[in-house]
């Protein structure tokens, strides 16, 4: 097929020119239009997103302080709570310990003062002897157990054979200030 041209080179130039700039002046407009369609649909998204933060922000503020009270209480609750867990762990059966430590005692001996300090884990014992075996049985029965780890006998606690008045300072074992350490001596 033959293409018949009317027009001369300088024009048909022109003219392809013309339909260049036309074609990029429509793809300019409908890039504007759909920047224009977008940027009016982001600002309607901002308000709304911003309407949309605003009123959560008064329901939270709402929620918060309907449940101030609540929160008060269980902040009040978790200090009761940490205050008992703490008294636990500080607490000590005596009375488990008292008995582990008095089946120590050998018959001839008898404590007149026992003096605890559980701070700092000493014992200070008073007492009487028959004879100074007695007083050295007793004085074994406490270096062997495990409820004290260091006792400070004072020689003169030996100087008399009979009707002995002794008095010493014992170390307690931290372990045997704890239940689980008395329960397994109680078994």
């Amino acid at each position: 097929m033959i293409t018949l041209n009317l027009l001369d080179q300088p024009h048909r130039q022109q003219l392809l020119k013309e339909y260049v700039l036309l074609l990029l002046k429509d793809i300019t407009a409908i890039t504007l239009i759909v920047a224009a369609a977008i940027g009016i649909l982001l600002s309607i998204s901002k308000s709304i997103l911003t309407s949309d933060l605003n009123e959560t922000a008064k329901r939270t503020n709402i929620i918060a302080s309907n449940n101030q009270p609540i929160m008060q209480s269980i902040r009040e609750l978790n200090d009761d709570l940490n205050a008992n867990k703490s008294m636990s762990n500080e607490y000590t059966a005596w009375s488990h310990w008292l008995t582990s430590f008095s089946s120590l005692i050998p018959r001839g001996n008898q404590i007149v003062t026992m003096d605890l300090k559980r701070s700092e884990r000493t014992l200070q014992i008073v007492g009487k002897s028959k004879t100074r075996d007695d007083l050295l049985k007793f004085k074994t029965n406490l270096e062997t157990s495990p409820l004290i780890r260091e006792i400070q006998f004072p020689l003169s606690n030996l100087l008399l054979k009979e009707n002995i008045k002794f008095e010493f300072t014992a170390t307690l074992n931290p372990d045997s200030l704890t239940s689980r350490f008395l329960n397994s001596l109680s078994k």
